[in-house]
């Protein structure tokens, strides 16, 4: 049978040998770290992507904020005219949504069929990209929805970029 007053040493003497092995000095109690707690690990500060640099320049260079200007209106990187005001993305995003449940309802029809063995990396490609993709795209609507509310309230218009003022990296 164990003593709790012995128990409650040996978490002393242990807390002790622990912060002595991390470079703190138990005997300073403003140095001490309180064990419950997390330790606090300093923030390094995640780089932002080029669309979302890309973004913030543009909607500074325009008198907005990041919220007001939306999804990025760029082309840089497309092979074809982006579609992305709110209608625009509205419809891709209807489309692809539909394209996806078609999708998956044949890949319910490949499993319960049974007349050929399903490529299983395949249906699981299609599987995660349709879980991806549908609420990027809807996620994507009701960011620039969001944003042509603002700007409507505010009333400010929103110049589209082109290849020649797009803010280079």
């Amino acid at each position: 049978m164990r003593d709790d007053a012995a128990n409650g040493h040996r978490d002393d003497e242990m807390r002790a040998w622990h912060e002595r092995a991390a470079g703190m000095d138990p005997a300073a109690p403003e140095r001490r770290h309180d064990m419950s707690q997390p330790l606090e690990q300093p923030q390094r500060g995640r780089r932002k992507g080029y669309y979302a640099r890309q973004v913030e320049a543009e909607a500074a260079r325009q008198g907005l904020t990041v919220e007001e200007y939306g999804v990025y209106k760029g082309d840089v990187g497309s092979a074809v005219k982006p579609i992305n005001s709110a209608g625009g993305l509205l419809f891709l995003s209807i489309l692809i949504t539909l394209i996806v449940t078609v999708v998956a309802v044949l890949m319910v029809k490949v499993l319960t069929d049974g007349t050929e063995e399903p490529n299983w990396g395949q249906l699981v490609f299609a599987a995660a990209f349709g879980l991806w993709i549908v609420p990027t795209t809807w996620a994507y609507y009701v960011n620039e929805r969001k944003a042509a509310r603002l700007r409507r309230q505010n009333g400010k218009t929103i110049e589209l970029p082109t290849r020649r003022n797009s803010v280079r990296d």
